[in-house]
């Protein structure tokens, strides 16, 4: 039973994932959600329903489009690939955890995964984090944890987002003053308020804490390879997610 759960968990979280990889794209273009046909992301023409399948079409066409033939970026599979693994270990760790799934705590995890792994699309693509993955979050998971479904308390939560958003602002800022640019996005403020909302202040600055670390880490290893130290510009929306994924599996 529970290897039939985690089949069909694989099987569901990999068709969410495709799901997730569109939403990015319709609201990257800035399309009607209600738009729900597939589109070529090179000739932007109307894809059929199985040119959608996550992978397998990808398999079968040789990672091309169909209709004009241009090759499709891997970005995209192995998004997929990933969001289905994490999601699936989501899957695992609640009914390793409890037996069974307990959907009141799982549904809001579920959620709180998919906004993070929405985000990772649209700053590796576009240096973009929609607010539907970050500030639009932040009531839902308030009400969540006032109504007790979340791991953390009202007040918790609340000053979880309050230091969340108000941590990277004022880095931010000081970073403005010093050096005349801009260094962290309004994208990133509202990401970590979300992040902080769900998991409260302590578990937020260790996700903080995370993502610079990887984030030093990853910047000294593109500007060595790039030889070009000074031009090094990485989205940081990746590696906060790395940082909450670690806090929530943690």
């Amino acid at each position: 039973a529970g290897s039939d759960l985690l089949l069909f968990a694989f099987l569901f979280v990999l068709f969410w994932s495709s799901l997730l990889n569109g939403l990015a794209h319709r609201l990257l273009k800035e399309r009607a959600l209600l738009d729900y046909k597939p589109r070529c992301r090179s000739c932007d023409e109307y894809l059929a329903w199985y040119d959608a399948i996550p992978l397998i079409s990808f398999m079968i066409f040789g990672g091309k489009c169909r209709l004009c033939k241009l090759h499709h970026s891997l970005l995209y599979p192995l998004l997929e690939v990933f969001d289905a693994g994490i999601l699936s270990a989501l899957f695992y760790v609640n009914s390793a955890s409890y037996g069974a799934i307990l959907w009141g705590t799982f549904l809001p995890q579920f959620f709180f995964v998919s906004a993070l792994l929405l985000a990772l699309r649209t700053d590796l693509e576009e240096f973009v984090i929609l607010r539907v993955s970050s500030l639009y979050l932040i009531p839902v998971w308030l009400v969540c944890a006032f109504f007790g479904v979340l791991k953390v308390d009202f007040i918790t939560s609340f000053s979880g987002a309050l230091f969340g958003y108000a941590l990277p602002w004022f880095a931010g800022w000081l970073y403005h003053k010093m050096r005349g640019v801009n260094g962290i996005g309004e994208g990133d403020f509202e990401f970590l308020g979300m992040i902080g909302a769900f998991l409260g202040p302590i578990r937020m600055l260790d996700v903080l804490v995370i993502a610079c670390i990887i984030a030093v880490v990853a910047g000294i290893f593109v500007a060595v390879a790039t030889r070009s130290p000074r031009n090094v510009r990485l989205p940081f929306a990746p590696f906060l997610v790395a940082g909450a994924l670690i806090a929530l599996f943690s």
